[in-house]
């Protein structure tokens, strides 16, 4: 059937629908304001939870003692030596002179007119490098000069080649060398088995030495001039021998330990701040944050301050955040002050090292709350609150189905009836019209 709206009775009828269905429509629109304020509500924890995590995993990183532990070395002058930390080092000074360097075994044979021609002999050419003897078979396929090099240089760790040396008779000599420093990869080249030609003979350039420095005033030697361990978490890089000791100087680096309690601190401070500013509450200017009255959130914060406040039974000396430089201010923030934290590390590191990774510090207490009690994905109890969230936003869209629903079919129902209502007024009025005319015929036919 066809709208038609106040067409024969001029009433308003849209308007009137609209009217008699006035307080259906504004509990849809009451029901999308607590949606919308659900959504908000929502948006909120979970803000919250996650810069809560942030904070977590800001306290990851003090997580172990191989992360806590970091230290700085110094030296003077690198004229010897240069030196670098590798992990966990034992603080203090020591006194380092090189006495002599590592070195790699290197002989050179006599001269010869080139480096081609067959002119070592047959037989064979014995080659003795650390210990371990390899036996080369001189032939007419590889008795020149470079053809022995090219068979020492298959042998493991050892190293040929021919130079030429530029000298106005017989320029080109064999150089083998060992690969590798210390003495006990000295190099035996023994060609007394080759017969018919001239063999080589070799003279030591350098032999293979082991590298000898004190370390306040205790000799000790290694097979390379790289030292690793010698002091623990210190790597000496020998360059010269020197001829009185440089002093290197190891100390715990407290700067790379204080830019993690940065990121830990502002990421604390983050969660203040996010709540500060979704918890505001003014009437008189109308303003009220998603998370006014929410206690959930509030027990959440109230808990976090006084975890970073708390006395713990980590150290004897250093028991609390505020004795390493982090205090809480009146809005509940924190402040570092680098300095502050630097004296007590110096004073007491052990101490300080433990307030980070002893299961009973305060840095382990907070990330166990944070990821077991609060933001925990199955049983925490901001995830338990978003749920909650979740579920009414759910029941009030099913709400707000239904009265939509209802309101449609009361809309088609009251357009329905007014419908008919203009349909039979219409009816009437052609009715009417036909009678006035047939009246007014028969008047006029009577006179």
């Amino acid at each position: 059937m066809p709208t038609i709206d106040g067409i024969v009775s001029g009433i308003d009828t849209t308007s009137l629908i609209s009217a008699i269905l006035d307080s259906s429509y504004k509990q849809v629109k009451n029901l999308q304001t607590q949606k919308t304020d659900l959504t908000a509500a929502l948006e909120g924890v979970s803000g919250l939870s996650n810069r809560l995590q942030s904070v977590a995993d800001a306290i990851a990183e003090f997580d172990t003692s191989a992360t806590y532990a970091s230290y700085t070395a110094s030296v003077p002058s690198e004229d010897q030596f240069s030196v670098t930390t590798t992990g966990q080092s034992t603080p203090g000074v020591y006194d380092v002179q090189v006495l002599a360097m590592a070195s790699n075994e290197v002989e050179v044979s006599q001269g010869y007119a080139d480096s081609t021609s067959s002119v070592l002999g047959a037989g064979t050419f014995s080659v003795n490098y650390g210990g371990t003897v390899t036996d080369i078979t001189i032939d007419g396929t590889n008795d020149s000069l470079g053809g022995l090099a090219s068979e020492l240089n298959k042998i493991a760790g050892v190293s040929a080649f021919v130079v030429d040396t530029g000298e106005p008779s017989n320029p080109f000599k064999l150089v083998v060398q060992g690969d590798d420093t210390g003495a006990a990869n000295t190099l035996t080249l023994d060609g007394s088995g080759l017969v018919g030609g001239t063999g080589p003979t070799f003279t030591e350039k350098r032999g293979a030495t082991d590298a000898h420095i004190t370390l306040n005033n205790v000799d000790v030697f290694a097979s390379t001039n790289q030292l690793t361990g010698t002091v623990p978490g210190l790597s000496l890089t020998l360059k010269a021998t020197g001829t009185s000791a440089n002093t290197v100087t190891v100390a715990q680096d407290g700067t790379a330990l204080a830019d993690k309690l940065d990121k830990f601190v502002t990421a604390y401070n983050d969660v203040k701040s996010y709540y500060a500013v979704k918890s505001v509450y003014n009437p008189t200017a109308n303003i009220s944050g998603p998370l006014v009255g929410d206690s959930t959130a509030r027990r959440v914060m109230q808990g976090m301050g006084d975890m970073v406040s708390d006395d713990y039974a980590s150290g004897t000396n250093i028991r609390a955040l505020s004795q390493i430089g982090i205090a809480t201010q009146q809005d509940g923030t924190l402040e570092f002050d680098r300095d502050a934290f630097a004296t007590a590390l110096a004073a007491n590191p052990d101490e300080v090292e433990a307030l980070f990774t002893s299961a009973t510090g305060p840095m382990a207490t907070i990330r166990a709350r944070i990821e077991d009690v609060y933001v925990n994905s199955s049983s925490g109890t901001l995830q338990s609150r978003k749920d909650s969230i979740q579920g009414a936003s759910e029941a009030l869209d099913a709400q707000i189905t239904r009265y939509q629903d209802s309101i449609t079919s009361q809309t088609a129902s009251w357009r329905t009836r007014f419908t008919a209502m203009e349909v039979a007024l219409a009816s009437m009025q052609s009715t009417g019209s036909y009678l006035t005319a047939v009246f007014a015929q028969s008047t006029t036919s009577g006179n």
